[in-house]
């Protein structure tokens, strides 16, 4: 991945490493999200090119944002989550509308030549919701879990889902290839049929057991009805399940690729599905709490920072474009 140059990508991992903990002993003193110095920090570093993007630093970045979504899943529940989208589905939709009006009008107005094609993709391109940094600004001011949060969360979704609607529909005008067809969009409209179905498979079939699951049809299948993910959890009286939920929501992660979504909504999914009850165990004991404290360290500490930074290092400042050269010289 990182082309034989492991030192390298090792180096920049212990910058950005270094640069999470400087951010949150700024923010400590600042009283301002850490958020905020990651791409500071990051910024810096990527114009004084100390920092360079590789293949290593993507993939990580990705996968550190999938936990991240991942962990904010986890601290929610599918009940509020669903009430959440009967009243969000009006922010969603305005939030997929007026970005690409305005990112298609603003298009037009400052290249007046450009072509209207070139345009539908300027609009397209400011669509899709940047989620991820609203959620972590809550997170640190814990409001992770708050009304507003949950409103984000799920208008996000549903964006994400105009957005693949409206890629499905201009895409095809934008670059000239074909025309929209009926069935390009129902097949784009199916795929997120489908991948919710596997939600909902995994969540009313798959991860409940006799405890969790006292009546419907499953209830009376063999097998299914008795064993759930909760044995897999309180194997080694649950010293496992924080890998077990990693795997579990990476794999919905990948499950969203494959749908056409970015892998933190899978994750996102994923850890949305995963009851609390599932973590309870013989003695009575319940590892809930616990793996969520592993995880949301793991999430917020070293591996979300570093989608942020290497963020922030993708924001180049070029000094031509702030002041003119005839000014300065």
């Amino acid at each position: 991945m990182s082309g034989g140059a492991v030192q390298d990508d090792l180096m920049y991992l212990m910058l950005f490493w270094m640069a999470a903990w400087l951010s949150t002993i700024l923010a400590e003193f600042t009283l301002l999200s850490p958020l905020l110095y990651y791409l500071l920090f990051g910024c810096i570093l990527g114009n004084l090119e100390i920092v360079h993007h590789t293949p290593f630093l993507t993939s990580f970045s990705e996968f550190g944002i999938a936990v991240v979504l991942f962990a904010l899943g986890l601290e929610e529940n599918v009940e509020h989550f669903m009430a959440g989208i009967k009243k969000a589905w009006g922010i969603a939709s305005i939030g997929a509308a007026v970005p690409f009006c305005i990112g298609f009008g603003c298009s037009l107005w400052f290249w007046p030549g450009l072509d209207v094609k070139a345009a539908l993709m300027g609009g397209l391109a400011v669509t899709a919701t940047a989620v991820s940094l609203t959620m972590i600004a809550l997170k640190a001011e814990g409001l992770a879990t708050s009304k507003p949060a949950i409103g984000i969360m799920t208008s996000a979704v549903l964006d994400d889902i105009a957005s693949l609607a409206l890629v499905a529909i201009m895409v095809p005008v934008a670059s000239g290839e074909a025309e929209p067809t009926i069935e390009g969009i129902a097949w784009i409209l199916g795929k997120v049929g489908l991948f919710f179905a596997s939600l909902m498979l995994a969540h009313l079939i798959v991860l409940p057991d006799t405890r969790n699951r006292t009546k419907g049809i499953v209830s009376y299948v063999p097998i299914v009805r008795t064993y759930g993910i909760r044995h897999i959890l309180m194997f080694n009286q649950g010293e496992e399940a924080t890998l077990i939920c990693l795997t579990f929501g990476m794999f919905f992660g990948m499950v969203a690729v494959w749908f056409g979504f970015h892998p933190a909504i899978g994750a996102y999914m994923a850890g949305l599905i995963m009851e609390e009850d599932y973590f309870d165990i013989y003695d009575g004991g319940n590892t809930f709490q616990h793996t969520l404290h592993h995880i949301e360290i793991a999430a917020f500490s070293w591996l979300g920072p570093v989608f942020f930074l290497n963020l922030g290092s993708s924001i180049i400042i070029e000094v031509e474009m702030l002041v003119p050269l005839s000014g300065i010289r």
